[in-house]
């Protein structure tokens, strides 16, 4: 993904994303005057509750209830249906989520009425942002409950992505890495950080699963580098492994902090969606970005005072004031006078670092991001989602060009190529009208660029960059589905009995009619699939429609005006001339012949 070229002297040491990136809060009732009740949950909810939990025990998989969390940004309203698992979890009897938020509930009767825990997605606070998430998940909450509740900062974690530094090339001073903390416990590693200690509010028991993770993934990296020694250069471990990881304290600890190289840790846990958000921060599309990240936990906060969820949003820069100047700091090793490491000057690159918060809470706060980032981020949100727009505008600003140099027509025969070029491309499929959009915009001037982005893209960056962290996301899944699909597939017809190969000619054939290409191997796989659809009487486009709800696509509600209005099968001639396709194959049919208008109507 490369975007460097629209970028105007990038910085080579630059912060590129700070923000919260975990927050978790939990709810208690109050009374009117505003002190916690100690209430537990009421009777008819506890109910409600264990109905939509049967249901999904019923049905062996989540159920979506009728619970929506939604959000406006801009001109768009984003709705997601939660859906209950079947099962609790620790102290948690019901499990509730969507795609961008989890909601956990319990009766209310242990921790002084702690009744519900929302935990938000990293995706979600990097583009709406804390506060906008918490507002709405409040609203939903109580449209539900009926009744007041205190919102309670459980757990918040702080990161700054940095371009320009590679932490894995440290220099030990002594046998010390070259850090004052405030915590005896630090230690490298090689492999990213898992999903699970990312997600925040770990138990006991999630922590040695953590631990377990690690150990098993640094024993199979340990592995494959023993037969490629020469792989990773050395760095400051004693083992010569190139570190990815440095943890500070634990995860039980009521503050701890990691530094990471996120580059890594987006490839392997595949989070792409990063990159706009990068890119949007003046990121030079190319350079490793490492994380500097604070977790503070429920004893820290409360030590502080820092109780309402509100309350801590305000001191975001406060903590992060603490973390980086009092709780942590990275000095400078080749300034180092002796071994003790508290006497050394500060690292250069943890000034920045200290300095990634001075915006919040300012007027200047949404006025961070880099001009020429939000100038890539923008053509890019113009080429994915009004790509026709970017071809007609881009062609417009070429035709007023070359009319000033008075080498083109009058208006109306620009007018004129402009309509036959949006008829020509009313039928080419969407990717081919992308490509054609981006050609158009790589030959635009910068002034004729910012000109185009201005009337196509939405006035808010804000709408820009989530639409295009949403794009990118939703690709990466879609990316992985296609990867591990196809494997399931060869799988599959590797096993398939010769007998079953689509115009199988028997055991003299030639090879290349006994090994089955993709085409016949699709054919063949559908009859699979729909034999075991029919098994376990289910229907495809229904299936298809509640995995949509899951990824937050469509709510409960649309899916069933979907169902009532259009249904949820193929109509019974559709499936006739698939089955004759089949056929056909079957018996040696004359694939050459067979039209792909054909194929494509089956």
């Amino acid at each position: 993904m490369k975007h460097a070229s629209l970028l105007h002297s990038p910085v080579a040491l630059k912060v590129v994303l700070t923000g919260t990136d975990t927050f978790l809060v939990n709810y208690k009732f109050i009374d009117e005057q505003g002190t916690l009740s100690g209430a537990s949950l009421p009777g008819h909810i506890i109910e409600q509750l264990d109905d939509w939990q049967k249901q999904a025990r019923k049905e062996h998989a989540p159920v979506p209830t009728p619970l929506t969390f939604r959000y406006t940004l801009g001109e768009h309203m984003t709705e997601q249906t939660l859906c209950m698992r079947s099962h609790g979890s620790s102290v948690w009897s019901w499990l509730l989520f969507a795609d961008d938020v989890w909601v956990d509930f319990a009766p209310g009767t242990l921790n002084k009425g702690l009744f519900c825990q929302a935990r938000f997605s990293s995706h979600l606070l990097h583009t709406i942002g804390p506060e906008l998430a918490t507002v709405q998940l409040e609203a939903m909450l109580y449209d539900f409950l009926g009744e007041l509740f205190h919102k309670q900062a459980s757990e918040v974690h702080l990161c700054c992505d940095l371009q320009g530094f590679d932490f894995s090339a440290l220099r030990l001073v002594g046998e010390q890495l070259p850090f004052v903390s405030r915590v005896t416990t630090i230690r490298d590693r090689v492999v990213a950080p898992t999903d699970l200690e990312q997600e925040g509010g770990l138990s006991p028991q999630e922590i040695e699963q953590v631990e377990r993770q690690i150990a098993s993934e640094t024993a199979a990296l340990d592995e494959q580098e023993a037969h490629v020694p020469h792989v990773q250069p050395a760095s400051l471990s004693t083992t010569h492994r190139r570190i990815a990881t440095i943890d500070f304290g634990s995860h039980a600890s009521p503050v701890s902090a990691q530094i990471y190289n996120k580059s890594l840790e987006i490839q392997v846990r595949k989070k792409q969606w990063f990159e706009p958000l990068w890119l949007a921060n003046g990121w030079d599309g190319e350079s490793e970005v490492w994380r500097v990240e604070f977790r503070f936990r429920r004893a820290f906060l409360r030590a502080y005072d820092l109780n309402e969820a509100f309350d801590l949003l305000k001191c975001l820069r406060l903590l992060w004031r603490y973390a980086t100047e009092q709780w942590l700091r990275f000095v400078d090793a080749d300034q180092a006078h002796g071994v003790n490491v508290s006497r050394i000057p500060l690292h250069p690159v943890w000034e920045c670092i200290q300095h990634a918060y001075d915006a919040y809470g300012s007027e200047d706060e949404q006025l961070t991001h880099d001009a020429g980032g939000e100038q890539v981020a923008r053509a890019a949100y113009a080429v994915q989602e009004k790509p026709l727009a970017v071809i007609t505008q881009a062609v417009t600003l070429q035709a007023l060009a070359d009319t000033a140099d008075g080498a083109v027509q009058a208006s109306a025969s620009v007018s004129a190529d402009l309509a036959a070029i949006i008829e020509s491309l009313q039928d080419e499929p969407l990717d081919v009208v992308r490509v054609i959009a981006q050609e158009q915009l790589d030959a635009l001037g910068p002034e004729q660029l910012v000109a185009m982005v201005e009337r196509v893209t939405p006035q808010s960056f804000e709408v820009v960059r989530t639409g295009l962290v949403k794009r990118a996301r939703r690709m990466a899944k879609l990316k992985a589905c296609v990867a591990g699909a196809l494997g399931y597939l060869r799988s599959a017809v590797a096993l398939m009995p010769l007998d079953e190969l689509p115009g199988f000619l028997g055991p003299d054939a030639p090879a290349s009619r006994t090994v089955p290409d993709l085409l016949s191997s699709l054919i063949w796989f559908y009859g699979k699939a729909r034999d075991e659809d029919d098994k376990k009487h289910r229907v495809h486009a229904l299936e298809v429609q509640k995995k949509r709800l899951l990824y937050g696509f469509l709510t409960a509600y649309q899916l069933e005006e979907e169902r009532r209005v259009h249904g949820v099968d193929l109509a019974q001639e559709d499936h006739v001339m698939i089955d004759q396709v089949l056929k056909d194959l079957h018996r040696g049919g004359k694939r050459q012949e067979l039209a792909d208008d054909d194929l494509y109507e089956a």
